[in-house]
């Protein structure tokens, strides 16, 4: 069974891409067939990878193209991509004013389910008309949330609108609150996952420590895995990875 799920946090900055494609080439790694979805128009989840930023988000949802010629190999096993860019600004532009907007990207990548064992969506940090599509097509999100005051806020904030899907008869399935660059030697961060805790009890996953590295990465073109996987936030992913797979076997 196909498992479409959102990496989102109305917060930017969060870790939103990293945390995208480094569970997604994670899952890849493992074995899955991995779609990583691209829904921000800066394009940074291609560039993450290597790969120049394309229109192809545009294409499926605006020109409908077939969504085979929409998607893009990675040059790695098990993981491909949708990519966007900057006319995915235009899309939303586009969506807004149609009927039945917010169905419109769950019924473009239809056409994932089967093919995929996961699909991935990393989400703009906002609450406009994609990303309200992305949480109709999803059933499971991810949030990632760097341990600092603002950003606490404004995961409650994210929280609050799952919890009025809910009460609209859409049911998305909070899986992992996921603490970003958490620094244990600072009291701040330490008082922080007190907090994250308080609000998310079991949601709470561990957190990926803070590491030149995992930042390092996207600027080769590489995720964790091939440039340092040995390394404190490598080994929170791959905790991470393993309790997404994990939710699904219950």
């Amino acid at each position: 069974m196909s498992r479409f799920i959102c990496i989102g946090n109305q917060k930017g900055g969060a870790g939103k891409t990293t945390t995208t494609a480094t569970i997604g080439a994670a899952l890849a790694i493992w074995g899955a067939r991995v779609l990583l979805v691209d829904l921000d128009s800066q394009g940074n989840l291609s560039t993450s990878l290597g790969l120049p930023p394309r229109p192809k988000l545009f294409d499926l949802l605006v020109k409908r193209s077939p969504f085979d010629s929409c998607v893009v190999e990675t040059g790695r096993k098990n993981l491909w991509l949708l990519p966007g860019d900057s006319t995915t600004a235009e899309a939303k532009e586009t969506l807004a004013g149609r009927s039945f907007r917010e169905q419109a990207l769950a019924k473009a990548l239809q056409p994932a389910r089967g093919k995929f064992d996961y699909i991935l969506m990393d989400c703009a940090p906002s609450m406009d008309v994609l990303n309200i599509c992305a949480l109709v097509a999803a059933r499971e999100v991810i949030m990632p949330v760097p341990v600092e005051y603002l950003a606490m806020v404004g995961a409650a904030a994210y929280s609050k609108i799952l919890d009025q899907f809910a009460q609209d008869g859409l049911e998305v399935k909070l899986i992992a609150v996921v603490p970003t660059f958490y620094d244990e030697v600072t009291v701040k961060c330490r008082e922080g996952i007190g907090i994250l805790r308080e609000q998310f009890g079991d949601k709470l996953a561990d957190p990926i420590k803070k590491d030149v590295r995992i930042a390092e990465a996207p600027g080769f073109g590489k995720t964790i895995w091939e440039y340092k996987s040995k390394c404190a936030a490598a080994d929170g992913y791959l905790a991470l990875m393993k309790r997404v797979v994990a939710v699904g076997a219950v």
